[in-house]
This record gives structure tokens, sequence and C-alpha cells, in this order.
């Protein structure tokens, strides 16, 4: 059975490293966890919004997906949970154990995962949430993709390991990721901020020809390029600072693009 509790200038890279310590529940790659056996469930619970401007999720383990939907006036929080040891009547005992929890406050839902110790299972919980498109989304994951669609506010993604894919995303955002890619489709607010960093991973960005903003890049390594982009007064940093960084100016410069690599490539397309 489903298991949930309902309640009433960019950032240094090396900074983002501390995302790998965020939580000591997470699955650690020594794990000596054994997943011969599998239990899962499937959970879906409705809440109304009524003054809340923020999801706040913190997860552990899981692929997420969120999705605005025009004019909703309820948030829906839905997926499944997972647990792997090394009996199938352990791993459906210890699916009892691990909780979806949403706390129902007055500017927010906090929803996040509950999961006891490992004691050599692994645990998972996959999440597929659909919310009023001008909710604010703000989210904690370790490992497991992340999809963030039709969303018309900020949205803030810290991660360890993921693929993050923003799509028709309307507000400021903000992504600290360790290991992975970011493929983001934004339309930046008239003095907005676009912040990411990706110690080790890609950034591609596209957004509209007409973007005003002013542009920092810092790239330790391995480049950068502008696709049908008319950026202007483009500057690189002289030899022998580190990182190299490299600014730029969009129309009238009145939002921030700030995009951080430390291996990979940033690109940023118009579109």
């Amino acid at each position: 059975m489903p298991h949930a509790i309902l309640r009433p200038k960019p950032a240094s890279l090396a900074a983002i490293l501390v995302a790998a310590v965020l939580s000591s529940t997470a699955c650690d790659p020594g794990s000596t966890a054994v997943t011969d056996f599998m239990a899962e469930a499937q959970f879906s619970y409705t809440v109304a919004v009524v003054d809340q401007v923020r999801l706040r999720l913190d997860a552990i383990n899981g692929t997420i997906r969120v999705t605005g939907v025009v004019d909703a006036t309820t948030m829906t929080v839905e997926g499944t949970k997972l647990v792997w040891s090394n009996s199938q009547a352990d791993a459906d005992a210890a699916l009892d154990n691990l909780a979806v929890v949403i706390d129902e406050g007055v500017e927010e839902f906090h929803v996040h995962t509950d999961q006891p110790e490992q004691d050599g299972r692994a645990y998972a919980v996959e999440y597929e949430i659909r919310l009023p498109d001008d909710l604010e989304v703000a989210m904690v994951n370790e490992n497991g993709d992340i999809i963030v669609e039709f969303v018309k506010s900020s949205v803030e993604i810290t991660s360890v390991n993921a693929a993050i894919n923003l799509d028709e995303i309307e507000g400021n955002v903000s992504i600290q990721l360790v290991n992975g890619d970011v493929d983001a489709e934004l339309t930046l607010p008239l003095d907005g901020v676009a912040d990411m960093a990706v110690a080790d991973g890609d950034i591609t960005l596209e957004i509209p020809t007409d973007t005003s903003a002013e542009i920092y890049f810092e790239i330790a390594c391995c480049g950068h390029n502008f696709s049908n982009l008319d950026v202007q007064d483009l500057e690189y940093s002289p030899p022998g600072v580190w990182p190299p960084t490299v600014t730029g100016t969009l129309g009238a410069g009145q939002g921030t693009i700030s995009l951080a690599v430390g291996n990979g490539i940033i690109a940023m397309i118009g579109t």
C-alpha cells in the first residue's frame, strides 16, 4: 500500500561540490546493498493550492518530473516507491518504512522522501508532480534525472548526479550540479537571473533572440559557443587568469546569465 504523510556573479565551482554530501542517507557508490529482490508501490495524492506560492521538494534517489499546468488549483504528487534487498520478504517489509511526506504550509508545500537507514537495502522514490504553472519550484535530489516543464516562475535545483532538462520555463533559474548535463529552454524575465554551475558536464541554454542580459561564463575546461545570438562587448579574461572567463551583453543587458562549468562545454542558442 502507498505510504504517505499529509500535514496541514555565479557561485564558485568549488562551492557546488558541497552538494556531494547533501544527505548521509543517499546511495553510497561503495554500498554493499544486495539488489536481487525488489518491492514497489504506487502512490498518488492531491492537495488544494490556496495561498501557497512554492513547492519545495527534498528527494534522495529517483527520477523527478514537475509539470506546470495552466489555471490549476490543485497539486498532484504521484509516483513509485522502490526497495531492493536480499530477500523478497525483507524488501516487502521495508517498503512500509519508505514514506512520501507532504507538509502544507502557509506559503509553501514541502514534499520530501523519508527513508530509513539502508542496512543492506537500496531505496528510491520516483516523483511525478503536477502543479499550477505559477508556483515556484525548489528541489534537492542526489541521484536521478530531473525534468521541469511549463513552469512560469522561478526554478531552483541542487543535485549530485543527474541529467537536468528544463522545458519552456519563464522565470529565474538556479542550478547547482556536480555530475551531469543541463539542457534548458528559458525565457528570462526582465531583470531576471539565470545562474547555472556544473562541475563535470555540459550546459546548453536556449533563449529567445531578443533576450536582454549581461553574460558571464566561467569555463575551466573545455570551451563555449554562441549560436544565433548577437552578443556585444565580448571579452575574454587575460592569459593566466584562472578560471578563464567570458563576458558580453545581449540587448540592453537588463538581466543576468551566469554559467560555469568545471569540465564541459557551454552552448548558448538563440531561438
